[in-house]
């Protein structure tokens, strides 16, 4: 059977061509029209990114394509979870994480610059001169793929939702429940005793708030499944970008919209200087042989 396949410059067409609702390429060579995208004040005392082009304003939804790095995708159904550390206290409060890196190959490896380059001027906006930025935007680590930025698009999603619906401030998808079938009770059963307990412990006040991940055909990928679908994929990523001031510095949270797994990119013949060929003990076509081949002709 063929693998499927898609042709990625005519989708990167059509993303520059999309209406915000879609998603904002971020990776434009163009840059982008801040006009319309301003950070409002959200519930929690921090700031959402806006799109304010409606009379009522809504979540910006930006849109890149990357690789999914190896080295920190943390996407398990459970967190893997072992306890309370330092940065979460509680399995409700656990977000997974993972990050994307410059793409192998094709228009989408071309647009990672701009990627980096359009995400800092986002954060830029709201940024207080000479404060520390950090979150959304971090350094890649030993095995990613790097461009001259060193750095690689760091996105997160809260797997549990309290059930008290919260209210104030501009609606994010950070905050908002999306429909799915999964719930505390058919969710897959937990790898380590700890997130066991911890799950029983949230069971009446949480609900889950699946990965929304897809396949290339659309099909939604089973919770179990996530870390081994998106490590090392080419994935179309659809989030949204949060702020919060803490202890003097900008701290951003890129949390996912939705993401898909890409089909391969259309076949495309490689470069001669990069096919390799084994070389043979003779030439195939030395004089004397080409010779041969005439006489043989006639």
């Amino acid at each position: 059977m063929s693998q499927e396949s898609v042709d990625y410059n005519a989708l990167r067409q059509a993303y520059l061509k999309a209406p915000p609702s879609e998603g904002i390429y971020i990776g434009n060579p163009s840059g982008l029209s801040m006009q319309n995208l301003q950070w409002l004040p959200m519930h929690g005392g921090g700031h959402v990114l806006a799109d304010t082009s409606h009379e009522v304003p809504s979540h910006a939804i930006l849109l890149t394509v990357l690789r999914i790095s190896a080295q920190d995708c943390w996407v398990y159904h459970d967190g893997r979870w072992m306890g309370p550390t330092r940065h979460t206290d509680s399995l409700a409060n656990m977000k997974l994480g993972c990050s994307g890196i410059i793409p192998v190959a094709g228009v989408f490896r071309d647009d990672f610059k701009h990627v980096i380059e359009n995400l800092e001027s986002i954060r830029n906006i709201i940024a207080s001169p000479g404060s520390k930025k950090r979150g959304a935007l971090v350094p890649v680590q030993i095995g990613d793929q790097r461009d001259e930025s060193g750095l690689k698009v760091r996105f997160q999603h809260v797997l549990f939702k309290e059930k008290e619906a919260r209210e104030g401030g501009v609606c994010t998808r950070a905050n908002a429940m999306r429909q799915h079938p999964w719930t505390m009770e058919n969710w897959p059963p937990a790898t380590t005793d700890a997130a066991k307990e911890a799950l029983k412990d949230i069971k009446t006040t949480h609900e889950v708030d699946a990965l929304p991940l897809y396949d290339s055909k659309g099909t939604a990928v089973h919770p179990e499944l996530y870390t081994s679908s998106l490590v090392g994929a080419t994935v179309e990523v659809r989030f949204n970008l949060c702020h919060w001031r803490i202890e003097d510095e900008d701290v951003y949270g890129a949390y996912v919209d939705n993401m898909c797994i890409l089909p391969v990119p259309a076949q495309v013949l490689p470069s001669p200087a990069k096919e390799r060929r084994s070389v043979q003990a003779e030439h195939p076509l030395t004089p004397s042989k080409r010779l041969r081949r005439e006489f043989d002709y006639h």
